[in-house]
């Protein structure tokens, strides 16, 4: 009997221990309401955030729509529409790619073709009160380069200057992806500086090229190693991802230096762009067409934006999945998961947390005093009803 209750015990022991061994530690995201509103229209890509407002002394969050209902709607943190500013006086406004509210007199608008080719600056009154034509300034350096706009809706201005990606004219090297071609970009790429930044006072109008190493610390096999723009400002840093967003550079913007380098990894997809297999590619077949150019950049997990919790002294990096099943012609776009860490202010990571790409939309995510909201998708989808859940950090 006693030899049997032992036997127990044991089982007991071994069961109690392998539980808590597989059990997750850290942080991690737990839902706790869903929020909706009828936003009234569609709200155009990459031109969408959150700002301060100083007269209020609260976040706001704002949505635009450049094309059709021409203006942008701004909200408090519960969602009340606070204040309508129209875009009527923007000439080229179907051609905006970037904007963002730094205040009620700056806000900052950056557009053209696919590379950046004009700076407005508007009031809440819709007034430009500044315009910028980049085309001439960049065509005298030289024809080879373009600047890039964030891929994302993000953060590009500070401290009375924009910053943009600095990268060559794909257009001029890549319509056929050829091998050959793809060596001359890379001895190009290795001598490019990562971004430039553009003040706004001075006259005639200038950009400062910044830092020059991050493409001869990263140089191999050119192309390979130019990421979709997807760098951002939050609070205060300069977010650049390398590597295919493998490697996240973080600069201070007071002093233009580099104060760390993280290497970004996920215990939920691979990271990073397979360069052997890459180059293995183009040395082989001499000819690396578009369709299997995009397919090794779907298939790489890796950075997709980066958020700033005021309120609880924490980042929350947004990381896309590995997406082997990508097809350019039928799909998927995006693998079918994605995951979100919890980094401390010193960028440790304190937890990581999956979501489904079907239930929620990676690329609009917001910080309220209540806890994180990222935005509901699913089949019941509604371009003018914007849909959040509410998520707060628990253990």
């Amino acid at each position: 009997m006693k030899q049997y209750i032992n036997y127990i015990f044991i089982i007991l022991f071994v069961t109690l221990f392998l539980s808590c061994k597989t059990k997750e530690k850290g942080l991690k995201l737990v839902k706790t309401d869903d929020i909706s509103f009828n936003l009234g229209m569609k709200p155009s890509y990459r031109c969408n955030g959150t700002y301060f407002d100083s007269e209020t002394g609260k976040d706001m969050f704002y949505y635009t729509d450049h094309s059709t209902n021409k203006c942008i709607k701004i909200f408090d943190t519960d969602f009340n529409l606070t204040n309508v500013v129209k875009l009527d006086s923007i000439p080229d406004r179907r051609l905006i790619r970037g904007l963002q509210i730094v205040n009620r007199d700056i806000i900052v608008i950056i557009g053209g073709y696919h590379p950046v080719e004009f700076i407005y600056v508007v009031n809440f009154e819709g007034k430009v009160i500044k315009s910028i034509e980049l085309k001439s300034l960049i065509e005298a350096d030289t024809n080879d380069i373009q600047l890039d706009n964030p891929s994302r809706d993000v953060d590009f201005y500070s401290n009375g200057k924009v910053y943009l990606k600095y990268e060559f004219n794909s257009k001029n090297y890549f319509d056929d992806y050829s091998y050959n071609k793809i060596l001359h970009a890379d001895s190009m790429v290795m001598n490019y500086p990562f971004m430039v930044s553009i003040p706004f006072d001075t006259v005639p109008h200038t950009y400062q090229k910044l830092f020059d190493n991050i493409n001869k610390e990263n140089y191999n096999y050119g192309y390979a190693i130019d990421d979709y723009a997807c760098y951002s400002i939050v609070n205060g840093k300069l977010f650049m991802p390398i590597g295919h967003n493998s490697k996240l550079y973080i600069a201070d913007l007071k002093t233009n230096e580099i104060e760390k380098i993280l290497n970004i990894s996920s215990k939920y997809t691979q990271t990073g762009f397979n360069i052997e297999e890459y180059k293995y590619s183009i040395e082989n077949h001499h000819d690396l067409k578009l369709d299997e150019h995009i397919r090794f950049h779907s298939i790489a997990g890796g950075f997709s934006s980066i958020v700033w919790d005021k309120y609880r002294k924490v980042y929350y990096l947004v990381i896309h999945h590995s997406n082997p099943d990508f097809d350019s012609k039928k799909g998927p776009y995006f693998a079918k998961t994605f995951s979100i860490q919890i980094l401390d202010e010193s960028f440790n990571k304190k937890g990581e947390t999956k979501f489904l790409t079907e239930d929620y939309w990676q690329f609009d995510t917001r910080v309220s005093p209540k806890g994180l909201l990222i935005q509901k998708r699913g089949e019941d989808y509604d371009k003018n009803i914007q849909k959040y859940t509410l998520f707060t950090i628990s253990d």
